[in-house]
C-alpha cells in the first residue's frame, strides 16, 4: 500500500454539492456500513430549514476514487432536493474508513453548552427533546427506533424560544429527588404547568415534595405513590411520556379538587396518552 506522504498535497477543496453530484458520489460508495435512516432523517429536516451549517466535516474518498465517509449527508441532499456546501477530501489511504466515527458524538447538551446556557444542560435538552417529540406526535414510554430524534440544532432553537426553562430546571433540580421523579420528565411538566398558574404549580410540586398532602385522596399522595413503587420494584427509570402522563393526571385532578387514590402507570412500547394540563 501507498504512505502517507505529508510533503504532498492532498486534493482538499469546498464544494456546493448539488443533489445531482450527490446521487452521483453515491454510486461510489461500495462496501460502506448500512446507513441510519433516523441520521438521514435528522439532517434532511436541518437541510429543509436552512439549519444546516457547514462543520468542516469533509466528503472523504480514497486514492481508488471510493467514498469513503460521507454517505449519510450525500444521501440527504438527495433525499431533501436541497444543496449542501462542504468540505471535499480526495487521495485517502483506504485504511481511513476503519478509523472514521471513533471519537464522542457531541450531544444536544454540548450543542447548549456552544450557546453559553448555564447550568444543568442535559436536563434544559433533554426537555427540549420532550416537548419537540410530543409535538410531532412521537414521543415514546421505550425505546422505539422509528421515531424522530430532535437535531441538536432544533434542540438550540427550541431553547432560544423557551428560556423559562431555566427556572423549570431549577425547580426540578430541587424537588426530583423527593417526588421520585426523572428530573428531565420534572422539569418539562413542571414547564408546561407553570405556564398555566404559576403560583400554583410551585405550591403543587413544593407541597408534594414536601409530602403537605391530605392524605389518602389527595392527588399528589397518588402521585408519590406511584412513584415511589416504581423506584422501590428497582426497575428501570421510568419512561419520560409516562411520567408526565402522572404527573398531569395528578396536576388536573388536584386543580379541580377531584379525589384521587391511585395513578396506573403504563409502560408498555406502543406509546401513552398524555392529557394536557389544564
Amino acid at each position: 500500500m501507498k504512505d502517507f506522504n505529508p510533503n504532498v498535497a492532498y486534493p482538499v477543496e469546498w464544494i456546493q454539492v448539488t443533489p445531482d453530484m450527490a446521487e452521483e458520489w453515491l454510486g461510489k460508495n461500495h462496501g460502506n456500513r448500512n446507513k441510519r435512516k433516523q441520521h438521514i432523517a435528522r439532517l434532511v429536516r436541518d437541510l429543509e430549514s436552512g439549519n444546516f451549517l457547514p462543520t468542516g466535516d469533509s466528503i472523504k474518498f480514497d486514492w481508488n476514487g471510493r467514498l469513503i465517509d460521507g454517505q449519510h449527508r450525500l444521501t440527504s441532499i438527495v433525499m431533501a432536493g436541497v444543496p449542501m456546501f462542504t468540505l471535499v477530501v480526495r487521495g485517502l489511504d483506504p485504511r481511513v474508513r476503519g478509523l472514521l466515527d471513533t471519537n464522542a458524538k457531541r450531544m444536544a447538551s454540548d450543542a447548549l453548552y456552544f450557546e453559553d446556557v448555564e447550568g444543568w444542560r442535559t436536563v434544559k435538552a433533554s426537555a427540549a427533546k420532550i416537548d419537540l417529540s410530543r409535538k410531532s406526535g412521537r414521543l415514546q414510554t421505550s425505546v422505539d427506533k422509528s421515531h424522530i430524534v430532535p437535531t441538536n440544532s432544533e434542540v438550540v432553537e427550541w431553547y432560544k424560544e423557551n428560556k423559562d426553562i431555566d427556572e423549570a430546571a431549577d425547580l426540578a433540580q430541587k424537588y426530583h429527588k423527593d417526588i421520585g421523579c426523572p428530573p428531565s420528565a420534572l422539569a418539562y411538566s413542571i414547564l408546561m404547568i407553570s405556564r398555566i398558574d404559576y403560583a400554583e404549580c410551585v405550591e403543587f410540586f413544593s407541597s408534594s415534595a414536601e409530602m403537605r398532602t391530605t392524605g389518602v385522596g389527595d392527588p399528589r399522595l397518588a402521585m408519590l405513590r406511584t412513584f415511589e413503587r416504581h423506584n422501590s420494584d428497582g426497575r428501570h427509570t421510568i419512561p419520560n411520556a409516562a411520567a408526565i402522563s402522572i404527573i398531569f393526571r395528578a396536576w388536573n385532578a388536584w386543580r379541580e379538587g377531584r379525589q384521587l387514590k391511585k395513578l396506573p402507570l403504563s409502560t408498555r412500547t406502543g406509546g401513552i396518552s398524555i392529557p394536557e394540563p389544564h
